[in-house]
């Protein structure tokens, strides 16, 4: 089978179903805050968060349960795609112990590949990686390398490029 995006109505042949496991919390970083400002709590303004250059970010951790709900529902899903003959691609496991990712002025710890649909486009054969609205998600593409790979085979013609970040 070729790697395309067609439509939204025809069966549904293969997909990639994202991973819970390894999610922690979500670090409370400039990015964070833009991309969420609205649903925050007293947050209402347009000018840049609280946080000035070199200040840690707060980090909110995620309850255990919930995170073991978040699993239990993504995996019961993957299990349900694939009783019903769907082809199930799934991301690499965030390594338990992954270290903060950084960069010029910032640090942020990395979530899992969850929301696969966020940072990537299926156009035609090409899988486009799009650069992410937060920082700590700068790196889940790389958590679907084998997928983008078994993509990019010559028998499945897919190609794969990234979007300048």
């Amino acid at each position: 089978m070729r790697l395309n995006s067609y439509d939204g109505f025809t069966r549904l042949r293969e997909v990639i179903v994202g991973s819970g496991t390894g999610y922690t919390g979500h670090d409370r970083d400039l990015t964070f805050e833009l991309f969420h400002q609205e649903n925050l709590l007293h947050y209402g303004s347009w000018h840049y968060p609280r946080l000035a250059a070199g200040e840690a970010p707060e980090r909110w951790a995620v309850h255990p349960q919930y995170v073991e709900e978040l699993v239990e529902d993504v995996e019961g899903l993957a299990e349900t795609l694939v009783s019903v003959g769907v082809t199930v691609h799934r991301p690499l496991a965030l390594p338990p112990d992954a270290g903060p990712i950084a960069g010029p002025g910032w640090r942020a710890t990395p979530t899992p590949a969850l929301n696969v649909r966020d940072n990537t486009l299926i156009v035609g054969d090409e899988i486009i990686e799009t650069p992410p609205m937060v920082r700590s998600r700068c790196l889940e593409t790389r958590l679907l390398a084998r997928c983008s790979a078994a993509a990019s085979t010559p028998a499945r013609a897919g190609r794969r490029c990234r979007a300048p970040a």
